[in-house]
């Protein structure tokens, strides 16, 4: 996937196992919630772990860099590590998001 600034880039790399190419360009978080933060937010910390940003100097070439990076290992072990850290309840995510509904509303009604 060839990409923006969007969070289907972590759909994609995570749920298809792919890795992904991104738009290099500056992020201005002022209009974002996250805009007081004065570290790096967590999904531009993993996103070289992820793919790589799309510079012009790539363009004549772009069928290797995309051949290149479907079979790296570098990036599978990325996209691992990320999906790890990212994605929690795996296989049960909607048992505990239940649970954790029914608790807090018998704790808000008790």
């Amino acid at each position: 996937m060839i990409t923006d600034f969007s969070g289907i880039i972590f759909d994609y790399a995570l749920a298809f196992d792919k890795p992904i190419i991104f738009a290099d360009t500056h992020y201005d978080s002022a209009p974002y919630d996250a805009a007081w933060f004065d570290e790096t937010l967590w999904r531009f910390k993993v996103l070289p772990e992820l793919g790589i940003p799309l510079k012009e100097s790539d363009f004549s070439h772009l069928k290797t860099i995309i051949t290149d990076l479907l079979s790296s290992e570098t990036y599978q072990s990325g996209r691992n590590r990320v999906r790890d850290e990212a994605w929690q309840n795996r296989g049960y995510a909607t048992v505990a998001t239940v649970d954790y509904m029914i608790q807090k509303q018998g704790a808000l009604h008790g």
